[in-house]
């Protein structure tokens, strides 16, 4: 993401990148930090730590964009859905995304993102700029996902799924 908002800055100075969660190691997170001196990239990203869920929908309400770069791990290896992808799309932003089979579908489904190869920063910072740089198709393409995820993918669709599921293993058994 780091070497991708180094393309992304020199045409899109404002460009600001909150990164939610924790670090696996205290090493890479001096790694983090002494890449962010080097390169004079602390006015441009926020190392949030764990972020209150109650306070998600403020963070994700003031961005225009949400990325979700992930490089291949055993988070992406096992076939699941992303709540943070939904979460994002729920509230109308474009999505970024690595290219892996599970985030890639729904970006497809509803036409709101782009998706790229993961270990691509290239990739990650023309996408990024292309929306910084588009507006009003950022905005169709937030709103593409939310509606597929209030559509499509929500709790009440999901519950309904389950249950006929519930239903049909217990006639069989």
């Amino acid at each position: 993401m780091l070497e991708a908002l180094l393309q992304v800055i020199p045409q899109a100075p404002e460009t600001q990148l909150l990164l939610g969660g924790a670090f696996e190691t205290e090493e890479f997170r001096q790694q983090v930090a002494s890449f962010l001196t080097e390169h004079n990239l602390e006015d441009h990203v926020v190392l949030m730590g764990w972020i209150d869920h109650l306070q998600l929908k403020d963070y994700l309400a003031s961005a225009d964009v949400a990325w979700l770069p992930g490089l291949f791990g055993r988070q992406y290896e096992r076939r699941s859905i992303s709540t943070k992808q939904l979460e994002c799309m729920i509230v109308g932003l474009p999505i970024v995304a690595g290219d892996h089979p599970y985030l890639r579908v729904f970006i497809e489904e509803a036409q709101c993102g782009f998706s790229v190869p993961a270990a691509d920063p290239l990739a990650h910072a023309e996408a990024i700029l292309w929306l910084h740089q588009h507006p009003s198709e950022r905005q169709e393409m937030g709103k593409r996902g939310q509606q597929l995820v209030l559509t499509r993918y929500n709790w009440e669709i999901e519950a309904a799924q389950l249950l006929r599921l519930y239903e049909i293993l217990l006639d069989e058994a």
